[in-house]
């Protein structure tokens, strides 16, 4: 290599570590838009408010907050008075629903067939969060408690457990009134409605 180029070579890299770590005026005014906004979840009851595009609900306080239902999974039945949990994003002054899962389509209890080793497998899902997961008829400590995380139905286990065991992350893909379809480690999963 020849001194000119090693001197080129050296004021390039020099030139390159000014710039470094400096940000023009435009990109600082950019980086509050690039900011995403994070999704929320809300329950409550759906209220006679809701329409084909539009779903109000009334919380536990009595609040009563309308969401841009237009571009959202719904997963179990839209009906007035049912309790969903909604998954939505703040834009542009408005509450875009993202996911909206109906409890009560939710709360029961699903069985499944393992067709691996035969063996049958319910999953109730209590009213009051808890989780009992049974498999041929016998109770497993498996888990404790369930929530739901923007769309995904979270099974928890004992806090007594929760360093040796982690938490299952159910991504719900279908609800009705008789199946719960489900997505776990890219596996679908299909419960029947026990009971």
């Amino acid at each position: 290599m020849t001194k000119s180029n090693i001197l080129f070579f050296i004021l390039g890299a020099a030139f390159l570590m000014s710039c470094n770590g400096k940000k023009d005026e435009g990109e600082k005014a950019l980086e509050p838009l690039l900011t995403m906004p994070v999704k929320t979840d809300i329950v409550g009851a759906i209220t006679d408010g809701t329409t084909m595009n539009t779903l109000q609900v009334v919380d536990a306080n009595g609040d009563t907050t309308t969401f841009d239902a237009s571009n959202n999974r719904f997963f179990g039945e839209n009906k007035v008075g049912d309790s969903v949990t909604v998954s939505y994003i703040p834009i542009d002054n408005e509450l875009v629903s993202s996911t909206i899962i109906n409890m009560k389509s939710l709360q029961h209890t699903w069985a499944l067939d393992n067709t691996e080793d035969g063996s049958k497998q319910y999953l109730e899902i209590d009213p009051h969060g808890f989780a009992h997961l049974y498999i041929n008829k016998k109770e497993s400590n498996k888990y404790q408690r369930w929530e739901i995380n923007d769309g995904n139905l979270i099974l928890i286990p004992p806090a007594d457990s929760v360093k040796t065991v982690k938490n299952d992350t159910l991504e719900i893909t279908a609800l009705n009134a008789d199946t719960l379809t489900v997505r776990k480690d890219g596996k679908e999963l299909k419960y029947w409605r026990y009971n």
